[in-house]
């Protein structure tokens, strides 16, 4: 996959950062909005009390393509 991800695309995201986070890992997030430093995911499965929507520095992840997870 592209590593700028495209608004609606279905990603898992892997911290290949300097401090690395493996706290998104084990969500799969829609893409909602991009530009030329960061993305804001929505997750797809719902959070609980740590929240949906996130936003992370396009350096420091790997967006893999998810679109076909159920």
């Amino acid at each position: 996959m592209k590593n700028v991800p495209e608004v609606n695309d279905i990603v898992t995201i892997h911290n290949i950062g300097p401090i690395l986070d493996r706290s998104y890992q084990n969500n799969t997030w829609m893409v909602v909005a991009v530009n030329s430093t960061h993305a804001q995911l929505k997750s797809k499965e719902g959070r609980g009390c740590l929240g949906d929507i996130i936003i992370v520095l396009i350096d420091e992840y790997e967006f893999q393509d998810a679109g076909s997870f159920k």
